[in-house]
């Protein structure tokens, strides 16, 4: 699993061209994410509220990720434990990734969407107004 699977919507992660060729030397640079030109024209706001939802999902995943298959990769045992004393910090990290999901999405969009009650609805009824049926059915087919 890649961890930072957020990393190519934000320059978060970006190097200078002199440091790339220093520490990769003859590698070349690994294309720009296409939609990081809807980054670029989001307010300062929203910027910094999609650098902060994918820095909060990619730990989620990371967390998830290493309790699983880095900790406790040579025990049957563990693994055991692990799923039972991780089974309701789990079920609790999948709602909070859907949330964050949402929210990344209003921002990244700029849709400017209040997050209050009833925001995940409000949010994918725009989404299927303004055309993004598609991204509106990912985010309802994974509803929890």
């Amino acid at each position: 699993m890649n961890a930072l699977y957020t990393a190519g919507l934000t320059p978060r992660l970006d190097v200078s061209d002199e440091v790339w060729r220093i520490l990769f030397e003859d590698e070349p640079e690994p294309p720009k994410c296409h939609v990081r030109v809807q980054f670029e024209r989001l307010d300062e706001a929203d910027r910094k509220a999609v650098i902060a939802y994918c820095e909060e999902l990619d730990f989620i995943l990371f967390e998830l990720d290493q309790a699983v298959i880095a900790l406790y990769r040579d025990s049957l045992h563990l693994k055991r434990l692990a799923i039972i004393c991780y089974s309701d910090s789990f079920h609790f990290r999948v709602h909070a990734y859907r949330e964050k999901a949402f929210k990344l999405v209003n921002h990244f969009l700029g849709l400017k969407l209040p997050e209050k009650e009833g925001f995940n609805e409000k949010l994918l009824k725009l989404l299927f107004a303004t055309r993004r049926s598609e991204l509106a059915q990912l985010l309802e087919t994974h509803a929890v």
